[in-house]
């Protein structure tokens, strides 16, 4: 290929200022160079971001003192914290012994540290309901095992007790044969080796939408208490309209 360009480079030297010489015009001479190859160059990876992003700031502490009617799951709560966080920050063996004046540690995340979604809430199971046993009650299918699983915060009538079969029916309702994800509080299980979960249908925690129904009860067993007060909140809410067993005389 080289030796081609330089016999072109002589053939235009020798046919130019001929043709340029009967037309009169002036003599251009072309230098053609041979190309040499050249190495490609090497491209240098431009730095990630995270090679020069700040590391995310670190966990500032404040803390909280304990007012008269107050629980450590509402407390939680007013700082959107997991209950289960805010135990292990403090070293509390039992969350109803909190007293009035305790000096809480509240551990929060800085301003400008990334806050995700995942970052305070607890993991989440999913599993698929096989059974509604009552009102409070499910069967579930969870990476291949059964197991029953106990609504945490909240009890329903028994079966020889008035809205036994309303509150199954709701129950039934909300969870027959769906997918659910299950949020864990502090424990794992009652004593009769029942799962203890928060069981959710969609946006809508069954645990507190049989509560608004008026088919159950706000039951408090500590440690697990983290949604306590809210749940308070939604039976007090269906007292006052007389829904379900509040509409029954005598139960108030």
């Amino acid at each position: 290929m080289g030796a081609m360009i330089k016999r072109l480079g002589l053939l235009l030297l020798l046919v130019l200022p001929l043709a340029c010489a009967q037309t009169g015009t002036p003599t251009v001479v072309l230098l053609l160079k041979t190309a040499t190859p050249t190495a490609s160059p090497t491209i240098q990876p431009s730095p990630t971001a995270s090679a020069t992003s700040p590391a995310p700031s670190p966990l500032l502490v404040q803390t909280h003192v304990v007012q008269p009617g107050e629980t450590l799951g509402g407390i939680a709560s007013q700082y959107g914290l997991p209950l289960e966080t805010l135990i292990i920050a403090n070293d509390i063996p039992d969350p109803s012994l909190i007293q009035v004046g305790q000096e809480l540690v509240i551990p929060s995340l800085d301003a400008n540290a990334a806050l995700t979604p995942t970052s305070l809430a607890l993991t989440r199971e999913t599993a698929q309901v096989t059974q509604v046993i009552d009102g409070d009650t499910i069967e579930v299918e969870l990476e291949g095992q059964r197991y029953r699983v106990r609504y945490i915060g909240m009890d329903t009538p028994e079966v020889d007790e008035a809205f036994y079969a309303e509150a199954t029916e709701a129950n039934r309702r909300l969870v027959a044969g769906q997918a659910v994800e299950m949020e864990k509080d502090v424990s794992e299980t009652d004593r009769f080796g029942r799962l203890l979960r928060y069981v959710y249908v969609g946006d809508v925690m069954v645990n507190e939408e049989l509560i608004r129904l008026g088919v159950a009860q706000v039951a408090t067993f500590p440690p697990d208490v983290k949604y306590a007060d809210r749940f308070l909140v939604v039976q007090q809410e269906a007292q006052a309209e007389g829904v379900g067993l509040w509409g029954v005389q005598g139960v108030r």
